[in-house]
């Protein structure tokens, strides 16, 4: 497990991938977004998951991952429906930045770029407080529009 993924909590988590992460656990839901995120993922009814042969649709990608006994938890928790799964980049962006944020040095950004996956540029953009998380008023700024503080 990278340990930018340290980061990652169910909180940044959104829709299809927040009720996964609370059957499976957070390290296998991103597991899943990274090797399956960018489709949907049909999951139908199955009453009780025993035995590989009783697979199909979606159940056939998470069992790989998952194994059968999650594959069986989520056909349970999550059967009969359709799971949206973004790609991987949008669930995790939010811990990489946190992660660049805590452990920048101006020596170590190339390091931080190889290790999240995130291009350099990103991480200098991060560390230069440019990203949505740092995002900040300044209080010397005028106004765009009346009444605006």
């Amino acid at each position: 497990m990278p340990t930018w993924l340290s980061e990652l909590t169910i909180e940044d988590l959104r829709g299809d991938y927040a009720e996964l992460a609370a059957v499976v656990g957070l390290e296998q839901t991103v597991r899943i977004a990274e090797e399956l995120g960018g489709a949907p993922l049909v999951l139908p009814h199955i009453e009780g998951i025993r035995h590989p042969d009783q697979l199909r649709s979606g159940y056939l990608d998470l069992f790989p991952i998952l194994g059968l006994e999650l594959t069986d938890q989520v056909a349970q928790a999550l059967g009969g429906g359709q799971l949206y799964l973004p790609q991987a980049r949008h669930i995790l962006l939010a811990a990489k930045e946190r992660y660049v944020q805590k452990h920048d040095r101006v020596q170590n950004r190339r390091e931080l770029a190889r290790e999240t996956r995130l291009s350099l540029r990103h991480v200098y953009r991060i560390c230069a407080g440019k990203t949505s998380l740092r995002r900040e008023v300044d209080s010397r700024q005028m106004a765009l529009y009346p009444g605006e503080s």
